[in-house]
Formats: C-alpha cells, structure tokens, sequence
C-alpha cells in the first residue's frame, strides 16, 4: 500500500475464511506434569504394544462396520445436521488428543512445548502444539514425536469402532460411529505424505531427503516438459510424484466406495 494511504477493508469472505488462532504460551509445565504423573505408561514397551493391536483390531472393526453398514457418515438419529455436529465434536476431542500425544512424546524425550493453541478455520476448530524443539532430536526420535499423533488417532478410532459394535441400533451408535468416522479421516489425513502433516515429516525423515515435496514437484514439471534432467534429479524424487498420483487415485477410490455403501 502505498505510504499514507490506509489498507484496503477486508471483505465478507476474506474475513469468514481467515484463520483465527488464540495461544497458550508457557504451556509446557503443564504437559510435563502430565507425562510424570501418568503419560509415562503409554511410552513403555506393552503400552506400545497395546496401542498397535488396538489400532490394528480397530481397523478391521470399522471395516466391518462399513461392509456392514451399521452407521452412516454425518447422520446421527437419521438427521445429517445432528451428525455434522457429532463429526466436528469428534474432530476437535481427536485433534486435541493428537496434539497431546505429540507433546507426551516431546516430553518423554526431555524436550519442552512452549507453545500451543487453538486455531478456528470457518466453523473447523483445531488444536495445535509447537513441536520445533523435535529438530534438536535424532532421526528416530523425530520420526517417533511425528508417528505419536496418527497412532493416537488409532487408538480412539479403534475404541469408538468397537463401542459402535457392541451396541445396540439406535442414536448412541450413530454417535459412535461418527466419532470413530472422525478419527479415522485425522489419521489418514495426517498420514498424508503428500502435505506438510506428519506423514510427510515421516517420509522425509525415513528418506533422508530434506525439502522432498518441492524437489519432487520441481523436477516432476521438468520431466513432463521434456526438459532434461539435472544434477539434483534423483529416482527417489521420481517414485515420490509417481506415488503422490497414485495416492490421489486411491483416496478417489475410496471415497467413491464409502458413498457407494
């Protein structure tokens, strides 16, 4: 803007779709009390062990649920408004267990969360942690602090999956159902290697290959240009894109399927 004038108003829109982000600095004694009190447990060997099984069992559970049609996305009560609102309950519960199991494993590994917060996109809510202090770690550690989020989602989709099982028709499996819906789109959201959440800091660690997604997508354009290659080009970064579109074709799939039943 030039000097003098005032900025432009923000428009209806703009101003809806704008994150607004509200944090809790100093947060980490708060997250450090809670691992030496009881989140210890969950970082032992049989409590990892535990948690594997249960999101495994979990799995199969809400694949048969599926097949099985015992629950519909975003209908609770045979009202989609009611099951919309049960879905973004269960997100914001999810989200907020998957951020804490982010900062137990910081935790467990004598590191800090000195930030954290809630973020509101439109009506979407999200927690977040600041998880920075991860970089100082070695690779397995950081692969272990970004895993700590997606196997928490697991572990929730599984016990509301089997919660959904074991009761009768009715509201309550409904709710049921809906939240476990809601765990499993985090996890596999999460998972995603193909935007900046964990899975993708996952990959890039299991690789060793720092800034993959722009380098995989900055010589993926060269090669569908006919340019030739260059010196940085590498067949790790060629399997990525080939395995992003890939990726996208199955989540089609998928989601095609999930309507079709």
């Amino acid at each position: 803007t030039p000097a003098g004038d005032a900025p432009a108003p923000e428009g209806f829109w703009r101003k809806l779709f704008r994150p607004r982000v509200k944090t809790f600095d100093a947060i980490g004694p708060f997250y450090e009390r809670l691992y030496r009190r009881a989140g210890w447990i969950l970082f032992t060997k049989p409590a990892m062990i535990a948690i594997a099984a249960l999101g495994a069992l979990g799995l199969c559970v809400f694949a048969y649920l599926i097949a099985g049609r015992y629950g519909t996305p975003f209908v609770v009560a045979s009202k989609i408004g009611l099951g919309g609102l049960v879905f973004l309950a269960g997100r914001f519960i999810v989200v907020a267990i998957h951020e804490t199991a982010h900062a137990l494993a910081m935790a467990s590994f004598g590191r800090k969360v000195e930030r954290a917060g809630v973020k509101l996109l439109f009506i979407f809510p999200y927690a977040f942690v600041d998880t920075s202090e991860a970089w100082f770690e070695p690779r397995r550690r950081r692969i272990a602090i970004s895993a700590a989020g997606p196997a928490s989602d697991f572990a929730i989709g599984a016990l509301f999956s089997i919660c959904c099982l074991l009761l009768p028709d009715g509201t309550v499996r409904d709710i049921f159902f809906n939240l476990a819906f809601a765990a499993y789109v985090g996890a596999f959201f999460n998972l995603n290697p193909f935007i900046d959440r964990d899975g993708y800091q996952i990959l890039v660690d299991v690789l060793k290959e720092p800034g993959l997604r722009r380098r995989a997508k900055a010589q993926f354009a060269r090669r569908i240009s006919g340019k030739g290659a260059e010196a940085g080009d590498s067949p790790v970064l060629a399997r990525y894109s080939i395995f992003g579109l890939a990726w996208s074709f199955l989540a089609a799939f998928f989601a095609i399927g999930l309507t079709l039943r």
